[in-house]
């Protein structure tokens, strides 16, 4: 039987004196979590409005872009030490190629790390293995040896593998100061051993995170369980990615690792306050945190742009008065790549009254109207991947006109949904299913470029850009098969 979390809770108080997050950011006393005196202000919070101006004496809803930006002086090329388990599925459906891509993959992340970095291996099939214990990179034949001796196998432990993974990772967490621990697991198949449940499995993956041992997923194929794998991810609080084929793997496994690379702050924390009369929604889904409420937010890399987008509901007596009212007030919360603590300074929103003729004439700030329909983009796209699962083509065509329509003036999102149709077409239920899950999944998380455009998209533009800020027309497929030339018009 395989044991749950506990063990690994154990780990972390007995070896490190309780979690980092207990450490730097009690929740008990959240508000001490101030920005430390002489050093500047890593991170940049600003609010835009799709109208600037609010309706006089009336009810109304608008969005608002949140944007979240990192100074310029942060860009220095340092990154945090690393503490990695990487955990294979050997299971017999990854007998030949599959297995050996995740080799190759696993090779790469090895070629990677230095000798101030940690890496764990295991290996899984209806048995977990640990190939080589958490130790440092100061050989990396040792861990590629390691990692050639996995052959194929039996069923499935998927929790078994990643318990094991997370168990070695938070074991080293002492060995590695200021680092960054981190699950990387990988598999194409089912969990048919072991834990199976995804709610629990996903619960454990939450644990972990809170104590500083995040988890991304890697699925491979049509067969896995895109579910597991994207929400193992989310309550693991990393990174969700997947291939149609082992040779669409080694894109994840270089963008995750680039990501690693450039981070600038994490376990970012949103706060946002509306004021009396004011109810906010934020579309992107983000999980809150279970004991601050405040909202889970991706990590941030140089050269990025984190984003959320805020839709307002105003009740009439917001708007009464002649000078400009505040809406609400938004503050982040993060911590650096040395382990320092930061809050911004809070923001708010102010808007002015103005006649309801005037404000219907005021224009919608295009990157706003733009960010909120790639979220409502991602909404049909998990409507559309339930009409799917169930077989009904005919509202999944519905539902694909509508997104494109959605997507108008966006070359991405549009393209995004011209490949979604095109499985459509087909009718393939597991690759239209896993394509808009993840393509859903990525619109409402991905980190955003700072110059980047919304009329344009095309293979050169992107492959500008560092490959974790990159667009790709499929999820499931590598980058480079999206360089066909520059795209069509958006238009259904």
């Amino acid at each position: 039987m395989v044991p749950g979390t506990g063990s690994i809770r154990q780990d972390l108080s007995n070896n490190t004196g309780g979690s980092r997050r207990n450490r730097t950011c009690s929740h008990r006393q959240p508000h001490q979590a101030l920005p430390q005196k002489g050093i500047p202000q890593m991170i940049n919070l600003t609010l835009k409005p799709l109208r600037d101006g609010m309706p006089a004496g009336e009810a109304f809803t608008t969005e608002v872009l949140l944007r979240i930006t990192p100074e310029a002086m942060v860009e220095d090329g340092r990154r945090a030490n690393l503490n990695l388990a990487l955990v294979i599925d050997r299971s017999g459906s990854m007998a030949g190629r599959p297995l050996h891509e995740a080799k190759r993959c696993a090779a790469m992340v090895i070629d990677r790390l230095t000798a101030r970095d940690r890496l764990a291996i295991v290996a899984y099939d209806d048995q977990v293995e640990v190939m080589l214990p958490s130790s440092p990179v100061d050989d990396r034949e040792r861990f590629k040896r390691a990692v050639s001796a996995i052959l194929d196998g039996g069923t499935t432990n998927l929790h078994g593998g990643w318990h094991a993974g997370a168990t070695a990772v938070a074991r080293a967490m002492q060995l590695v100061p200021n680092g960054l621990s981190r699950v990387l697991l990988l598999s194409d198949g089912q969990a048919n051993q072991g834990e199976t449940n995804t709610a629990v499995i996903a619960s454990h993956c939450a644990e972990l995170a809170a104590a500083d041992v995040s988890t991304s997923t890697y699925g491979l194929g049509e067969s896995f369980n895109e579910d597991l794998m994207t929400q193992m991810a989310r309550a693991g609080q990393g990174q969700s990615h997947y291939g149609r084929s082992a040779e669409d793997l080694i894109d994840p496994f270089q963008q995750e690792f680039d990501l690693l690379q450039a981070l600038v702050a994490r376990r970012l924390r949103l706060e946002v306050l509306p004021e009396r009369g004011v109810k906010v929604d934020v579309l992107n889904l983000f999980t809150p945190d279970p004991e601050t409420g405040a909202l889970i937010l991706p990590d941030l890399a140089a050269g990025g742009e984190l984003w959320a987008v805020l839709r307002l509901k105003v009740e009439a007596g917001v708007s009464l008065g002649s000078a400009p009212a505040r809406l609400l007030t938004a503050r982040l919360r993060y911590v650096d790549r040395d382990d320092h603590r930061h809050a911004t300074d809070p923001v708010a929103l102010h808007l002015g009254p103005l006649s309801p003729a005037a404000y219907a004439a005021l224009p919608a700030e295009a990157l706003v109207r733009d960010r909120t329909g790639e979220l409502e983009v991602a909404h049909l796209a998990d409507l559309a991947r339930e009409a799917a699962r169930h077989g009904d083509w005919q509202r999944v065509e519905t539902l694909t006109a509508e997104m494109l329509e959605r997507a108008a003036g966006n070359e991405w999102v549009a393209e995004s949904v011209r490949s979604l149709r095109e499985l459509a077409q087909s009718r393939n239920r597991e690759g239209f299913s896993k394509e808009a899950l993840y393509k859903s999944t990525r619109m409402r998380s991905r980190m955003a470029s700072l110059d980047e455009s919304t009329t344009s998209y095309g293979f050169a533009e992107e492959s500008a850009k560092p490959s974790f800020l990159r667009r790709k027309r499929e999820e499931g497929r590598r980058f480079d098969a999206d360089d066909d030339g520059p795209v069509r018009p958006s238009t259904p």
